[in-house]
């Protein structure tokens, strides 16, 4: 068969005329083609891409199944990885044993006398106190449409009400599916799950709940058992599947399936990221889809219009994160602890403090001691000043001075300070200046940034005399040795 090669020059598409009207160089529809946003030569062309495939049903070595829904994806074309929420379709069921305890059955251990008795007006459970009666009542699950429930392996909440007890004796009230050998933060030992124990006392009326691990036994049932002892009413159960929610990174680089999907598992290529058995951290529900995602340096930010906009670090919850995904994400703590995340940690929005800070004012400077003298300038060479010497000769004020110049004057302490003052000040530090008519100038406003340099006349202390009383000098300003002061002196 000849191949038939066609240029779409004009490059539209045209799905307005029957296909046999379409003008030349234009087509009807595309698959598989991205349109390219280079800056090159090839902007705007149509380029081929691969097509999606199945990946089938061995996906992540058999651990999601129909439960699950994608409710969110992002590609990573930086490094060819794809990362998908998954959120778990939960089983919920309720009853309030309406119409006298429809599809209850009771199962008494004592005899002929019932355990539980039914109370139509206020669709109650209550415990039956007369004689030796104790015993379950059992609720027979329909199956659904999604399988069975309770199954096993699975964990599930029971929350109900506790409408009133009505003597002071101590009685029992026991969740009595049996558990598997899997461990359970609520469950307190035994293979049932206690739900009101005789060593607790007389229990307070309200809305209880405990968590429980469906094992083997009572598959497809509800069973609470009660002793003799108690007189009380139960109302509003509700069982909720416990809800798991993931996020997996899919990496095409470690994809080694090839064209035989049957035969070449995909679990090397996806990873977990962020495993929330709970539900209560990442918060996916399979009705609520996710488009708002994004993926920054190494971080994966999304919101879904529900809960707190949130935030991860890929690579930390990779490592924080058991490979069969089955307990919650954790990370190591600045004290090296490892810590369970919870929603605030992941919470793009943080909380404000619970209380105002404490602002605490701390001196740089001892009260005690100067860190400021004074000198004076003046408006010409025969009025008094106390500059000693410059690189610039002799000068009055600092409009002579540029930078790397240097200069020598005597310091004077500031009014109201005794004399004299010895200076905090060293070689190397640094000091500013400013010329002022009085007294309280700001000395953020400085004119001159100056570096105290070492020399051996410099002794940093006001009214300091530094030299012998007949002023014999090697140096002095313009060889004029009544120039020199016999003050401490400052060489910036």
């Amino acid at each position: 068969m000849p191949e038939i090669k066609n240029n779409f020059l004009r490059g539209r598409m045209n799905k307005d005329h029957d296909e046999r009207l379409v003008g030349k160089g234009e087509y009807v529809d595309a698959m598989n083609i991205q349109v390219s946003s280079s800056d090159g030569s090839n902007v705007g062309s149509v380029q081929n891409i691969l097509a999606n495939r199945e990946i089938g049903t061995e996906f992540w070595n058999n651990e999601l199944g129909a439960y699950w829904k994608c409710v969110g994806s992002i590609a990573s074309e930086k490094d060819n990885k794809f990362y998908y929420f998954l959120a778990k379709k939960t089983f919920v069921w309720e009853n309030s044993f309406e119409n006298n305890g429809e599809g209850w059955e009771l199962e008494s251990n004592s005899g002929s006398d019932d355990p539980w008795i039914f109370s139509p007006g206020t669709n109650t459970a209550n415990s039956n106190p007369v004689g030796d009666n104790y015993g379950w009542m059992k609720y027979t699950m329909p199956v659904y449409p999604f399988g069975q429930h309770p199954k096993e392996g699975l964990t599930y909440r029971l929350t109900y009400d506790l409408l009133e007890w009505e003597d002071t004796s101590q009685g029992q009230l026991i969740l009595a599916n049996a558990t598997t050998g899997l461990v359970s933060p609520y469950l307190t030992g035994g293979a049932n799950v206690p739900l009101i124990r005789a060593s607790d006392g007389v229990p307070t009326p309200g809305r209880y709940s405990v968590d429980w691990v469906q094992g083997d036994v009572s598959e497809g049932y509800i069973r609470l058992w009660t002793d003799s002892s108690g007189n009380f009413k139960i109302a509003n159960l509700k069982i909720e599947e416990q809800r798991h929610n993931f996020i997996m990174e899919y990496d095409t680089n470690k994809d080694t399936t090839g064209q035989n999907l049957a035969n070449s598992p995909l679990y090397n290529s996806v990873t977990p990221v962020f495993s929330d058995p709970g539900g209560d951290v990442l918060k996916f529900h399979p009705d609520r889809h996710i488009t708002a995602i994004n993926i920054i340096d190494g971080l994966l930010f999304w919101t879904d219009n529900y809960s707190e906009p949130k935030k991860i670090n890929i690579q930390r919850c990779i490592d924080g994160t058991a490979l069969d995904g089955q307990s919650a994400t954790t990370f190591e703590s600045n004290l090296l602890e490892t810590i369970k995340v919870e929603e605030s940690h992941i919470s793009v929005i943080k909380k404000a403090p619970k209380k105002a800070p404490l602002v605490r004012k701390e001196r740089f400077r001892h009260k005690d001691k100067q860190y400021s003298a004074d000198m004076r300038i003046s408006s010409g060479d025969a009025i008094d000043n106390d500059f000693i010497n410059s690189s610039k000769g002799v000068i009055h004020d600092f409009s002579f001075l540029n930078v790397g110049d240097t200069f020598r004057t005597k310091l004077v302490s500031q009014e109201g300070v005794p004399e004299p003052v010895s200076l905090e000040w060293k070689p190397g530090d640094e000091v500013v200046l400013k010329e002022y008519p009085t007294h309280g100038y700001n000395a953020v406003e400085y004119r001159i940034k100056a570096t105290l340099t070492n020399w051996p006349g410099n002794i940093l202390q006001t009214n300091n005399y530094i030299i012998n009383s007949n002023r014999n000098l090697d140096q002095g300003s313009q060889g004029i040795a009544s120039r020199w002061g016999g003050f401490g002196f400052l060489q910036a």
